[in-house]
């Protein structure tokens, strides 16, 4: 109503609210719902290249800033601190204990800053602003200390967009359900959830064998069995997947992952879907009818020329919407 009726302006970089001495509204009959149900704000890379370096004050000012503009579904992506210390309390379940080569060790103080921090800012989000926060990401990748303690367990391996190699549990072992549970279970317990929880497509590139044994459907077990955990210990979770990871997949597999999936208990981020040489979801069928965002990338770590086109996005949703 500010903005539409008494022309307040709320921008990324302040606010501009006229001075009035007083403000009369003429009579109102203002009835409006979002056509689209979730509205996502800032994506996995942002606190990597931006928010790492915020305190409270700049994490409210950027949640107030979504609310205002009616976005309801955060990422405040500082679960990648989050993540680690969840990890290293997993591993030290499993025995590791050699901090040189895991992630076993006690938090440092930067740490623990850095929790409490995510513990406050969350919880501002969603008591005061009413805001759904999106989980740390979750997946079960092991350090080189849990397989050297667990050599007995079945593991994959596969290699990102970025050539990095990295060793998973195998999701045919009932060793990796258990640590998936265990992961999200202690988030919960410290941080509460809204029941979205984020098992990335991103890393899984080349998941198609298990050191040697050919098992072109691997990327599907591994879904199916992070969704099948999950839902063990919350009956309304939705597993959250980004597009990155489905750059480099062929259309057909795309349709396999996705299909694997109860329309209702998957939501892919398709997070660069503007540009018509990007609309990995026009070649992938909308992914297969499952449920999905629509991206909008305006920048990535600073270099602008990787934008898309706002006009269209724009032109795109009043004809379809």
């Amino acid at each position: 109503m500010l903005e539409t009726v008494f022309h307040a302006g709320f921008f990324e970089d302040g606010e501009y609210i006229p001075k009035c001495a007083s403000m009369i509204a003429p009579p109102l009959d203002i009835s409006e719902r979002p056509a689209f149900r979730i509205r996502q704000y800032l994506s996995i890379c942002a606190d990597d290249y931006t928010g790492g370096y915020w305190l409270f004050d700049g994490w409210k000012y950027e949640c107030d800033y979504a609310a205002k503009k009616r976005q309801n579904f955060l990422n405040i992506d500082m679960p990648w601190v989050i993540y680690g210390y969840l990890k290293r309390s997993v591993e030290k379940k499993y025995g590791v204990s050699d901090s040189r080569m895991s992630l076993v060790g006690p938090p440092s103080p930067a740490d623990r800053f850095d929790i409490d921090l995510y513990r406050k800012v969350t919880n501002y989000a969603r008591v005061r602003l009413g805001s759904a926060i999106l989980g740390p990401v979750g997946i079960a990748n092991i350090s080189p200390g849990f397989r050297n303690a667990h050599p007995e367990i079945p593991y994959v391996q596969t290699t990102d967009l970025n050539d990095t190699t990295s060793v998973y549990l195998d999701p045919a072992s009932p060793v990796f359900k258990d640590y998936v549970k265990y992961y999200f279970r202690l988030h919960n317990k410290l941080f509460g959830t809204d029941h979205y929880y984020y098992v990335p497509a991103m890393g899984l590139e080349t998941l198609e064998s298990a050191f040697g044994e050919h098992r072109p459907n691997l990327r599907v077990e591994y879904g199916k069995a992070a969704l099948e955990a999950v839902k063990n210990i919350d009956p309304a979770a939705v597993m959250f997947t980004d597009g990155w990871g489905y750059m480099q997949w062929p259309p057909e597999v795309v349709d396999d992952y996705c299909s694997a999936f109860p329309k209702d208990d998957f939501l892919t981020h398709d997070m660069w879907a503007e540009l018509p040489s990007h609309s990995k979801h026009k070649t992938c069928d909308y992914y297969s009818g499952r449920n999905w965002l629509l991206g909008v990338l305006h920048s990535f770590a600073g270099d602008e020329c990787m934008f898309g086109d706002m006009q269209r996005v724009i032109s795109t949703c009043i004809r379809k919407y």
